[in-house]
């Protein structure tokens, strides 16, 4: 796993909410029981990437435009998404289908803009923002808002070797074995948030989260079986995975990674996206087929909260 770690920019911690971080949607609830009259900002702040979970942003803008809606102030709350790059995950598909989730709730959305340090007077909170967007590199105009949620920026925790880490403070491996690709050290994997693997034909991430880390691993461990039993290490041939990004009000939108042809061909294998509609049931389904494998007859039902 990875660790939030707000340290390089300055205020972050002391006046934004940590959205990955257990507890996040109580400072959420509180913003809404205590509007009040007049508009407000909530602004969704992804700090820096490589962070958890990809859609996570996007998916909490919609639910707050979803509180909105069914609290009957939308008309009173303005939200804003910014994010340090163009389009995070799922290639251009979902890039279309997301970009056209948030155009039609209303929700603005802001590439290329760098959460540079973040500044309060009163209740309210100042973002300092710069572009990143090519032959624009400078200041960006700021957002004031009432409700900071943010990805704050992560690293591999502190139980790691920094000789391990790269510059972002990530874990590179190899992105089929898992086996870590710094250091010098032999037999030694990563698996999950705190890794980071390439795909060789298009120089691209590989997801390293949920379904992906489950698929990693068990990877992992059909090569360690190997090796122990004297065999020869089986090399993944294929890798797909997939989540459901909640919209709001039971809406969803599937993100369904392909890399199969890349793990068949590193050099030149492409990869491929299924992006389509879902239900937030489908979401409910995804988790507790995994809680239902990791402890099978055992496993809690799972069900979000009201």
């Amino acid at each position: 796993g990875a660790v939030s770690d707000p340290s390089s920019v300055p205020g972050l911690a002391e006046h934004a909410v940590d959205i990955s971080a257990k507890g996040f949607a109580a400072p959420v609830e509180a913003f809404f029981e205590g509007l009040g009259a007049g508009r407000k900002t909530v602004h969704v702040a992804v700090a820096k990437a490589p962070y958890k979970c990809p859609p996570l942003p996007f998916e909490v803008a919609f639910l707050v435009d979803a509180m909105a809606r069914r609290r009957g102030v939308r008309d009173r709350v303005d939200i804003v998404v910014t994010y340090p790059v163009p389009w995070p995950f799922g290639g251009p598909e979902a890039k279309r289908a997301f970009a056209a989730a948030m155009d039609e709730k209303g929700i603005a959305y802001r590439p290329n803009t760098k959460l540079v340090s973040v500044a309060a007077d009163g209740a309210r909170k100042t973002t300092t923002l710069a572009s990143t967007a090519e032959g624009a590199e400078g200041p960006a105009d700021g957002v004031t808002s009432d409700l900071l949620l943010a990805v704050y920026p992560h690293r591999a925790p502190d139980l790691v070797a920094p000789d391990l880490l790269n510059a972002k403070g990530s874990v590179p491996v190899d992105f089929r074995t898992s086996r870590v690709a710094k250091g010098g050290v032999a037999d030694v994997f990563c698996v999950g948030d705190a890794c980071a693997a390439v795909l060789p034909s298009v120089g691209s991430p590989i997801p390293k989260a949920g379904e992906f880390a489950y698929k990693a691993g068990v990877a992992v461990g059909e090569l360690l079986a190997a090796e122990l039993g004297g065999a020869e290490a089986p090399l993944p041939t294929a890798r797909s995975a997939q989540c459901v990004a909640e919209s709001g009000d039971g809406s969803g939108i599937v993100v369904g990674p392909n890399f199969d042809a890349v793990f068949r061909d590193p050099d030149h294998g492409k990869p491929a996206f299924v992006i389509e509609p879902a239900s937030a049931t489908g979401k409910v389904a995804w988790i507790q087929k995994f809680l239902d494998t990791f402890a099978p007859g055992k496993a809690p039902t799972f069900a979000p909260a009201a």
